[in-house]
């Protein structure tokens, strides 16, 4: 860095970052997030977004907007009204008192820290992650052994089969099999399913009041979420 041709600041969660910050939820369901560095304090700013990884991204656009000297009221609006995007724990709906979330997680760091964003953020939820291995790098073996140290914070694990498997050199696939049998090692409720139908029809008949059913996939999972969703309607109405 000391070689670089512009100005280098750092930042991060935890030091010996320049710019630091801590957080908190708030039982308004938002989040605090004091910045500091520089000397300087800046925030609290108030957030509806939650998880650490959301936090550190936050974090660096507070340090840049205030290199570029944009006013602290700004950057708190910013941080007030930002709703995140779309597929990055998004609420697909709630039926029943059942909360239904869509993630774009596909690696085992993002699989590890969506589930512990959604574990601060619902602590009195029972979470049950269901993670489709869809991308090119997770329909591989490249992560095997990792994607099974992501999921402890998840109360049950749900699996199927990984799409397009065909494409796939077979000493080079992926086992979701393999992966339920390490989860089960490691102390977790995990079920594998052949296929996404019979992962569904196993959601329905075991999900109860005050879950929060985490869906992580690359891809449209089949619709899986707003299947769910629409089922368990139904069996509501």
């Amino acid at each position: 860095m000391q070689e670089a041709a512009c100005p280098v600041v750092t930042y991060g969660l935890d030091a010996p970052a320049a710019w630091t910050a801590r957080y908190r939820h708030t039982e308004e369901g938002n989040t605090l997030l004091a910045v500091h560095g520089d000397g300087r304090s800046l925030g609290p700013f108030k957030t509806p977004v939650y998880g650490r990884h959301n936090m550190s991204n936050l974090l660096s656009c507070v340090v840049l907007g205030d290199f570029l000297g944009l006013p602290r009221e700004h950057l708190a609006a910013a941080l007030r009204e930002f709703r995140g995007v779309r597929r990055r724990q998004e609420i697909v709906g709630e039926t029943g008192d059942v909360l239904i979330m869509d993630d774009f997680a596909h690696h085992p760091t993002a699989v590890r820290e969506t589930i512990r964003a959604c574990r601060e953020r619902f602590p009195d939820r029972r979470l049950v992650a269901v993670f489709e291995p869809r991308s090119n790098s997770s329909r591989r073996n490249v992560f095997q052994d990792r994607y099974a140290q992501s999921f402890d914070g998840a109360h049950g694990v749900m699996i199927p089969e990984p799409p397009m498997m065909e494409k796939i050199p077979p000493h080079e696939r992926f086992s979701s099999s393999r992966l339920v049998k390490d989860l089960r090692v490691r102390g977790l409720e995990a079920s594998y399913f052949k296929s996404t139908d019979l992962l569904l029809q196993a959601l329905i008949s075991t999900v109860r009041p005050g879950d929060l059913v985490l869906i992580m996939s690359n891809g449209d999972f089949q619709d899986l979420p707003r299947r769910l969703l629409k089922a368990l309607s139904r069996e509501a109405a």
